[in-house]
């Protein structure tokens, strides 16, 4: 009798430990939303200093827009480049937007970059006017 309680007790134990021993399911999930994010690079001018932001969604955006008004607004000579436009290409048209909404020349601004332009914006303290040039 002993040995039978033997025998099934390290038949036991060798059961568990073989179980133990089993490599574990490798479950591979679906890449990050981050990974799949794609950015849009963004190059500026302030005052003559270049400069490049990433931008992965409207968010980014808004916060770029933001900061790149408080300089204009500051009077900083602010220009936000498309980056769809060749190097070398002339200058062939040219589209003037004023504004004293803040939010509407944002969007404006926003708008004509993504359609290839870029973008020059300033404020006049005097007057509340914002004036956005866009350039192709």
């Amino acid at each position: 009798m002993k040995k039978t309680v033997r025998t099934l007790a390290l038949i036991s134990v060798a059961g568990l430990m073989a179980t133990g021993c089993q490599k574990e399911n490798i479950v591979l999930t679906e890449p990050s939303a981050i990974e799949n994010a794609i950015v849009q690079s963004v190059c500026y001018s302030i005052n003559g200093i270049s400069g490049q932001a990433s931008l992965a969604n409207d968010s980014d955006w808004d916060a770029f827009l933001d900061r790149m008004m408080a300089l204009a607004r500051q009077g900083y000579n602010v220009v936000i480049y498309s980056g769809n436009r060749t190097v070398g290409a002339s200058t062939k048209e040219i589209v003037t937007f004023t504004t004293t909404d803040e939010d509407e020349a944002k969007q404006w601004a926003k708008d004509m970059t993504n359609q290839g332009y870029d973008v020059q914006i300033s404020y006049e303290p005097k007057t509340g006017i914002w004036t956005c040039i866009a350039m192709i």
